[in-house]
């Protein structure tokens, strides 16, 4: 037969298993909540770590340089968009270049 000692021990395991398993209810209302509270814990991790790499940026004095940086960019970008111009039904177009000129320029033909 099984030690005493172990049979107490066995019949305590059990009944804390059984208490643990009435307490774990997995229901939807549940998941539900616990994916939404993850998705904000992950939000507001993101927004801390942007922040203070933001702020370290701004205290070494690289923050400058990438806004100046990312306003180069956006002029590059706003020069190509006013390059492409559609052409016409004759398959001709005006390009104004950035330093004014206009250049005529005519589509291959296929």
């Amino acid at each position: 037969m099984i030690d005493p000692e172990l049979q107490h021990y066995l019949s305590g395991i059990n009944q804390h298993l059984g208490e643990i398993k009435k307490n774990q209810k997995v229901g939807v209302w549940r998941a539900f909540f616990n994916g939404v509270f993850g998705a904000l814990g992950y939000a507001v991790g993101l927004a801390i770590v942007v922040g203070i790499l933001g702020w370290i940026l701004k205290e070494t004095g690289y923050l400058g340089k990438f806004r100046q940086q990312a306003r180069d960019f956006q002029s590059i970008i706003n020069e190509l968009k006013n390059l492409r111009q559609p052409f016409n039904e004759t398959g001709e177009s005006v390009i104004t270049l950035p330093d004014g000129r206009e250049v005529k320029v005519i589509s291959p033909t296929e």
